[in-house]
């Protein structure tokens, strides 16, 4: 059920959502007071929601401090979450999201020596087809990229953030190396509520966020027009931000 919740939020949290409900029922409604404060209210939303200068500073505050490569730990085992594919009906080929950065740092990080294997921890996130597996879909991406067969472990089952950490401590466990520190890769914005779940299962992690969002300001006027893509990254805040309200009510973190 939870999981079910879950997916419906990616809809209601969409901005354009709100603005368009707001639009449709200021221009249906009878009532003058009603109507105006609708209208404006939803011209609102979206000059604030698609503004890149409030969009970025507010997603630099829910990312992550970055972490050079220089202040890596020894660790053995990197963990890299899922919610990279997207799968498209009309072509059999892997489809990868702006996500793709927490598989290939992976594998960077694994030439380099920074670790010595990679858990991939994701199984399927949709509703409708729940037999697409990420972590399958991906296996043959990664081994083509160097990274050893016996270096490279899929976990299948996980459908969220709770899952990962749940499936990924089954994993060190039988791999008898649950009492070693893994290093946790995901997106800048989605790491604290990664590095909570993972430290409520008894996970020793070192996170190494990247996928970041926000960038540097500068002077540029663009800063101040307005942008599909900070509605866009303002849905994964408001998801984030939900999601970590409600796994500390269930007492998943």
């Amino acid at each position: 059920m939870f999981f079910i919740l879950s997916k419906l939020l990616v809809f209601v949290l969409n901005p354009l959502v709100w603005v368009c409900t707001l639009f449709i029922y200021g221009l249906f409604t009878s009532k003058a007071k009603m109507k105006k404060g609708a209208l404006v209210t939803a011209l609102i939303v979206l000059l604030l929601s698609s503004n890149p200068l409030i969009c970025n500073m507010a997603m630099s505050k829910l990312e992550w401090t970055p972490k050079s490569k220089d202040e890596i730990p020894l660790v053995s085992t990197g963990v890299v979450l899922g919610g990279i594919v997207e799968w498209k009906d009309q072509t059999d080929l892997i489809n990868l999201n702006a996500s793709v950065e927490r598989i290939e740092e992976a594998i960077n990080l694994y030439h380099e020596g920074l670790i010595g294997q990679i858990i991939l921890s994701g199984g399927s996130g949709s509703l409708l087809e729940p037999d697409k597996l990420e972590s399958v879909a991906l296996k043959d991406f990664i081994l083509t990229r160097g990274v050893k067969k016996r270096d490279l472990i899929i976990d299948p089952k996980s459908r969220n953030t709770y899952e990962n950490a749940v499936e990924s401590k089954k994993i060190l466990d039988s791999l008898g190396i649950a009492d070693q520190p893994i290093l946790l890769i995901t997106s800048a914005f989605h790491m604290k509520r990664a590095v909570r779940c993972f430290n409520k299962q008894g996970v020793d992690n070192v996170p190494f966020p990247v996928d970041f969002k926000s960038d540097q300001l500068d002077w540029s006027v663009e800063w101040i027009i307005p942008s599909a893509e900070a509605i866009t990254t303002w849905q994964l805040m408001l998801k984030e931000y939900v999601g970590m309200l409600a796994y500390s009510i269930t007492g998943y973190i």
